[in-house]
């Protein structure tokens, strides 16, 4: 890629920054400014497994999956992220493992798949999961979402304050799970980053501001 070429990109990557702060990401910046009061005020226990912060997560990934069905363009895209989607809520729900309740002073409060089924069946949920881990990269390349996406990162506006909301509430979210060891921190930022991605498919499957031309 020479100079020119180089400058081009760089250019046509700020002509689309666009800072503007839509009413839906209002979520976002409410999240965020949630974090700090939650961390210092509510009990630890709050953010425990199967506890209120989760199961709030849950009911945001729901509305994101309900957001990527209802997207009115790139239907093979926002069906593939509709698929991520149900894996994040899998992961939430730890594949089902939250029904089976140990007890709710307990972190976490819910069995191992070894302790409710039997071997070898206790192995079926994680193998169901993968299986359907493998079937979104099929779809994702049969369907030529990626495609979509391409064109999407190529030409639509670039919304700024919710990437900026995702990277935080992922950056934090590592660094309290690795490094400050505080569950709060953790899943507070966790819900931003959901509220976050959330926005975004709303922006870029429903808002007319982030439509682009051709694209169905």
């Amino acid at each position: 890629m020479n100079l020119t070429t180089t400058k081009q990109a760089a250019q046509n990557i700020f002509s689309r920054l666009n800072w503007k702060i839509y009413p839906s990401t209002l979520f976002s910046i409410i999240t965020l400014l949630s974090i700090l009061p939650c961390v210092l005020f509510l009990p630890e226990k709050y953010a425990w497994e199967n506890s209120y912060i989760e199961n709030a997560q849950n009911f945001i990934i729901l509305a994101m999956f309900i957001c990527a069905l209802k997207a009115t363009r790139a239907k093979q895209l926002f069906n593939w992220i509709a698929m991520v989607i149900v894996m994040l809520f899998l992961r939430e729900i730890n594949c089902g493992r939250i029904f089976f309740s140990v007890s709710e002073d307990w972190n976490p409060p819910f069995k191992p798949w070894r302790e409710i089924l039997p071997s070898p069946y206790n192995h079926i949920p994680n193998a169901l999961f993968g299986l359907f881990i493998l079937y979104a990269i099929y779809y994702f390349f049969k369907s030529r979402a990626y495609l979509q996406l391409w064109t999407i990162l190529k030409q639509a506006k670039i919304d700024c304050w919710n990437i900026i909301f995702m990277g935080i509430g992922g950056v934090l979210g590592t660094l309290a799970e690795i490094s400050v060891h505080s569950e709060m921190l953790e899943e507070t930022t966790e819900t931003l980053f959901y509220v976050a991605f959330g926005v975004l498919i709303y922006l870029y499957g429903q808002s007319k501001d982030y439509n682009v031309k051709g694209l169905k």
